[in-house]
């Protein structure tokens, strides 16, 4: 399997073309700012894909990520195979959310796989789609939240 390269430019992802980590953390910490003043939930949705077999098949999962997100949605790929999305949303709607986002990485992997994994060396490996939801909490700061989704993601 190639080696997944995780760099990018400080704007965008290299590989997937997915705005960089520190837009998306600047995007999460004007929210929780702007929440202290207004009455809404935010929440982020952690994905992580294991078991791909190479970059395309993430750049596939992006795709896949990219038709089920909002127009209002903010996301970044924070890990070598793992993107973020930040959602205003509660806990349930997120929950929700995070279904779809497997449900859409998942068919186009497989829809991939099925169009083109047959032909790869070592047959088609079983890859698994994980995700976890966070909701803020009221008067949490930018750095807590950022610890506690740290903490539960790596």
């Amino acid at each position: 399997m190639p080696k997944v390269e995780f760099r990018n430019n400080g704007i965008l992802d290299s590989l997937t073309r997915a705005p960089a980590p520190s837009i998306f953390y600047s995007f999460l910490e004007r929210e929780i700012s702007i929440k202290a003043r207004e009455d809404f939930n935010i929440s982020i949705v952690t994905l992580r894909l294991t078991g791909i077999s190479d970059d395309r098949q993430l750049m596939i999962g992006h795709a896949g990520l990219l038709r089920t997100l909002r127009k209002g949605d903010t996301y970044s790929r924070v890990a070598i195979s793992g993107f973020w999305i930040l959602a205003r949303a509660g806990f349930d709607e997120a929950t929700e959310a995070a279904k779809r986002f497997c449900t859409s990485i998942e068919g186009a992997i497989l829809e991939d796989r099925r169009n083109y994994g047959s032909t790869q060396e070592g047959g088609i490996k079983r890859f698994t789609i994980s995700s976890l939801v966070l909701t803020h909490e009221k008067g949490e700061s930018f750095s807590d939240f950022l610890d506690r989704i740290d903490s539960q993601y790596f």
